[in-house]
């Protein structure tokens, strides 16, 4: 083993991501002795972790990972630890009781560090096998529905079986995948990705966001994620000397996919801008679209 290729005297929080790319490619591939590594992480640690090193040893990260194929829908489980509580080991736990009820899961995790006791230390004790034999977890996954992978024997990538069939990376930005499509009605394909969508940044409530936008792509034949669940009306209300109020509604008023008020709502809903509503005859004078009488011709 080698020492560092770079002076002690260097600051390193001036390195460049393809230096720091380079660096840990040597770290993951044993090209350096435990001592210049400790240093070499230590002084990082000085610097307050510049954005270049976590890009540069990201990139050096994934170009070192397994793929794992797993089964469709399978779980990826991770315990973050540090809370310092001594409970039991909640995410592993939480694998057990998931596996035995069918669902498969993709354990990550480690040796004890915050805790009494990590993910590692469990399996071991259960004599589960720890291994970084790609065959061999791929099987556990698809015949046991449960595999750890040891973050301290292996850098490893789960392929969710859905996400290479429909994208082929997993490196695409949110809102090419997640996309606004009001359904059609009464139809066996209510989304298509044939039909024009509008990208969405907001995701599921699950997350705090307000408004909400739950998507999926279980629709047939689609490889984008399409709204399905979220707000469907937003109000805010000012109840001064004069009534002022801002509404959206998700998509439009009418039922009919040809009709121009079917989707004229959708951009402002995304975009948070909303319509006024009017309140006083004036208003509603002022901004008509047309008139009529009940009882004749629109």
């Amino acid at each position: 083993m080698n020492n560092f290729q770079y002076n002690l005297t260097d600051d390193i929080s001036k390195y460049s991501i393809t230096q720091f790319y380079n660096i840990f490619c040597d770290i993951f591939n044993d090209k350096y002795d435990e001592d210049s590594i400790t240093k070499f992480l230590l002084d990082l640690n000085f610097c307050n972790l510049p954005s270049n090193a976590f890009i540069g040893s990201i990139s050096a990260l994934k170009q070192e990972m397994i793929l794992i194929n797993s089964p469709q829908n399978c779980l990826d489980v991770c315990g973050t630890g540090g809370d310092k509580l001594n409970t039991l080991n909640v995410s592993t736990a939480v694998s057990f009781i998931l596996a035995s009820a069918g669902i498969c899961v993709a354990k990550h995790g480690n040796k004890a560090i915050s805790s009494r006791s990590g993910s590692a230390d469990i399996f071991f004790e259960l004599g589960i096998k720890i291994t970084d034999n790609k065959l061999f977890l791929e099987k556990n996954l698809r015949e046991k529905k449960l595999a750890f992978l040891d973050s301290a024997l292996i850098r490893i990538k789960v392929s969710y079986s859905n996400l290479p069939l429909t994208q082929a990376s997993w490196e695409i930005p949110w809102g090419q995948i997640n996309r606004y499509q009001r359904a059609y009605p009464n139809t066996e394909f209510p989304f298509s990705d044939k039909r024009p969508s509008i990208a969405v940044a907001q995701t599921s409530s699950k997350f705090g966001q307000l408004p909400a936008f739950e998507s999926n792509n279980r629709t047939s034949g689609v490889k984008k994620r399409y709204g399905f669940s979220g707000s469907s009306f937003i109000a805010a209300v000012s109840f001064g000397k004069r009534l002022e109020a801002k509404t959206i509604i998700t998509g439009g008023q009418s039922f009919d996919p040809n009709d121009q008020h079917f989707t004229d709502q959708a951009q402002g809903y995304i975009d948070g801008n909303f319509k006024t509503i009017h309140f006083y005859k004036e208003d509603v004078l002022a901004h008509k679209v047309k008139s009529y009488s009940p009882g004749l011709e629109r």
